[in-house]
């Protein structure tokens, strides 16, 4: 089980296949602030989590803009049409909690810095191709 938190992006509307089987898409944004010789740098990723079936309706109230943490789990599988074998990742949702509940309801909040720590000062380009 993992967590993430970030801001709403994208709600998708729930999409029903055969024998009732139903997705909804939930996208993300994250940001994480990058500290590196007094700048202040930022990486901004997006995060698409798919919820099934009963759990679609936990999006029912989340709204764009929102902050939010999502508990997820990754899976993956190969799917082989006889052609060609694909791998297939889902990052999979089960849990979305705002950060603008009531008081009451206590969230712990993650820290999303990271440090950064330059090894080798004559080299400003860090990329290692």
């Amino acid at each position: 089980m993992y967590d993430i938190r970030g801001i709403v992006k994208e709600v998708g509307e729930t999409k029903t296949f055969k024998n009732d089987f139903k997705t909804r898409d939930l996208i993300i944004t994250r940001v994480k602030k990058i500290k590196k010789q007094n700048s202040s740098d930022q990486i901004v990723n997006d995060f698409k989590i798919q919820f099934t079936q009963k759990r679609t309706e936990y999006l029912d109230k989340v709204a764009i803009g929102e902050d939010v943490k999502v508990s997820f789990d990754m899976t993956s599988n190969y799917w082989d049409n006889g052609t060609k074998k694909v791998l297939i990742q889902n990052l999979s949702g089960f849990g979305v909690s705002s950060f603008g509940m009531p008081k009451h309801t206590h969230i712990e909040e993650k820290e999303e810095n990271v440090e950064y720590k330059d090894d080798n000062k004559e080299d400003d380009d860090d990329l290692p191709f």
